[in-house]
């Protein structure tokens, strides 16, 4: 729940309260960073693992 459930306040001055200055700027970088993977190599997976006897009960 909101934080200003008890101010008699309009939707609109509730969103500006809560809007950053960063969020009026537009932002040109990515969100993420690119990865550095070849593109024909397939990922590295693990080898099997060993089965095991089952547990006595």
């Amino acid at each position: 729940m909101c934080h200003h459930y008890d101010e008699a306040m309009t939707w609109e001055e509730v969103q500006a309260r809560h809007r950053s200055e960063e969020a009026d700027e537009l932002d040109d970088s990515p969100d993420v960073d690119a990865v550095d993977e070849p593109a024909g190599e397939a990922e590295e997976t693990e080898p099997p693992a060993e089965p095991r006897a089952p547990a006595d009960d």
